[in-house]
This record gives structure tokens, C-alpha cells and sequence, in this order.
């Protein structure tokens, strides 16, 4: 009798724990994962994997190590780099007073001297040339000088104005005094008298013109006066 009833137990047990089992294995509780191994639906919506690039969307930063960024000022509008301009100098047939004036075949230049002191110039040309300092009073304008009548496009007054350095033919230089170089002073020493009659412009502010020519004919013109 005592056996019959320990057997009921035990069957009563045995049927509690498989009813049990089935409950835990419909409900999937205690599944193991394999590490390493995503859990399915597990994955964030819209989130990229490091190092993947969604499709037509650069990361910043990331442009192509072959093309080099233009450097800022280089570009031309018309699409060509400029070369930045060299500073000008002195070439070919060229006048040159120091560093302070430089004169070329075309429109005049104009020098002021001053009442005294030496002007130093020098002449860059690859041929011989001619040097004359002449009137810059045109025609009809006049004067007389002892009673005779001149015409100052006539005149020459480089033996006047200009000295020469002898071991430099390139090289000239302008002597200076008060009043040498005013227009009556002048003229008194060309013609050699004082007896002058003028017949010029009211004001002649560059009553001379240092005339530089070239072998082929090319001339640098200077307007003189004196302060």
C-alpha cells in the first residue's frame, strides 16, 4: 500500500516538470547566442557601418588625394595662371640720370637744374651717337644780338651746357651756376654781346632741348630749364 502511494508521487512529479518544460520551450526563454552572433531584428534603422559610405554622400574631408586644391590668387578669369610682372629696367637706347630719372626714344621728358652744382648723365646705347642741346622757342619767334637778326632754330648751345668725361664717351655732365643757364645769359655768351633784343613767348618755361640721337636715328628728347 505504501509503495502504491510513493509511485503516485512520483508520476505527479514527473507529470508537474514536463508540463513545466513545455511551458519554457514555447515561451523560447534561455535561447543562447553565440558571441560574435547579431540577434536577428536587432539592427538600428538607418545606421551605417563604420567605413561604408551610403551611396552618393561624401564624408567631409575625404575628397581625392589626386586633386590638389588651387592655391588662392593663381586662377586667371580667362583660365590661364599670370606670371607676376618683373620690375622694369633699363634696356637699349635709354638716358639715364642716376637712379632718380630715365629717359627713352619718344615723348620728351623734362629737367629742371638747379642754380649750381653738377648734373651727371650717361647714355646706354649699343651704337655711337650725336648729342646737341638746341632752342625749344619755335618759329616765328626771334631775337637780335648787336643789331643782327637771329632765328632760334638756328642755335646750338651744347658747347653751353655740356662737358665730357674723357675715358667715359658714355657719360656727360652739366655744370651749373646761378643764372647761367637763363635765356639772356645765354644767348650773350653765344653771340658774345650784350646788345639783345627778344622777341619771345610771354612765358617760356623750357627754353632748351638736350637732344640725344642714336646711329639709326632713334632720339631721346630732354626740355631744360634752370631753377
Amino acid at each position: 500500500m505504501l509503495l502504491i502511494k510513493l509511485f503516485r508521487r512520483a508520476a505527479y512529479s514527473l507529470a508537474v516538470l514536463a508540463a513545466f518544460a513545455g511551458i519554457v520551450a514555447l515561451s523560447g526563454c534561455g535561447k543562447f547566442i553565440q558571441p560574435g552572433q547579431d540577434t536577428p531584428g536587432t539592427d538600428t534603422p538607418g545606421t551605417e557601418t563604420p567605413g561604408e559610405n551610403t551611396p552618393g554622400q561624401d564624408i567631409p574631408g575625404t575628397d581625392d588625394p589626386g586633386e590638389e586644391p588651387d592655391e588662392p590668387g593663381t586662377d586667371n578669369p580667362g583660365g590661364e595662371t599670370e606670371e607676376p610682372d618683373s620690375p622694369s629696367e633699363p634696356s637699349g637706347f635709354t638716358l639715364l640720370f642716376g637712379d632718380e630719372a630715365q629717359f627713352y626714344p619718344g615723348e620728351a621728358g623734362e629737367f629742371t637744374l638747379s642754380a649750381e652744382g653738377y648734373y651727371m648723365f650717361q647714355v646706354l646705347c649699343d651704337t655711337e651717337f650725336s648729342l646737341n642741346v638746341v632752342s625749344n622757342i619755335p618759329e616765328p619767334y626771334s631775337y637780335t644780338a648787336g643789331g643782327i637778326n637771329y632765328s632760334f632754330s638756328d642755335d646750338d648751345y651744347t658747347s653751353l651746357f655740356i662737358d665730357y668725361f674723357v675715358n667715359s664717351p658714355d657719360r656727360f655732365y652739366i655744370p651749373c651756376e646761378p643764372g647761367k643757364f637763363e635765356l639772356k645769359n645765354v644767348l650773350a655768351t653765344l653771340r658774345a654781346t650784350d646788345d639783345l633784343v627778344l622777341n619771345v613767348p610771354a612765358a617760356v618755361e623750357y627754353p632748351y632741348k638736350l637732344v640725344v640721337t642714336s646711329e639709326s636715328g632713334e632720339t631721346i628728347t630732354v626740355l631744360l630749364n634752370q631753377a
